[in-house]
């Protein structure tokens, strides 16, 4: 009976150690990576050079050039949201911005 006690708990134990720990900050950012990679491969080469320079005049405060990047990105990837989301920012405030703008 004893030795079926230690049996059981062991079991028990190395069973819920490795299949319910928590997971590491390595096992977590490796997975990380290998989704951020995957999302990278189906974003085309135009539609990062138009987001990118599209992202700096948005920050420069030059958001005429910023919303006409953003409009050509959208053509090529029509379901992206922060692009929609800051050109439809932009287009709430007439595609000027504020006095105040700071860049954020």
């Amino acid at each position: 009976f004893f030795f079926f006690c230690c049996f059981f708990f062991f079991f028990c134990f190395f069973f819920f150690f490795f299949f319910f720990k928590q997971k590491t900050a390595y096992e977590i950012s490796a997975c990380l990576v290998g989704s951020e990679m995957c999302i990278r491969d189906r974003i085309s080469p135009g539609f990062l050079r138009q987001f990118e320079e599209g992202y700096k005049c948005y920050i420069d405060g030059a958001w005429p050039h910023a919303s006409e990047c953003f409009k050509k990105a959208l053509v090529l990837n029509p379901n992206d949201g922060p692009t929609f989301a800051l050109l439809q920012y932009m287009e709430m405030h007439n595609s000027v911005a504020p006095p105040s703008w700071k860049g954020y």
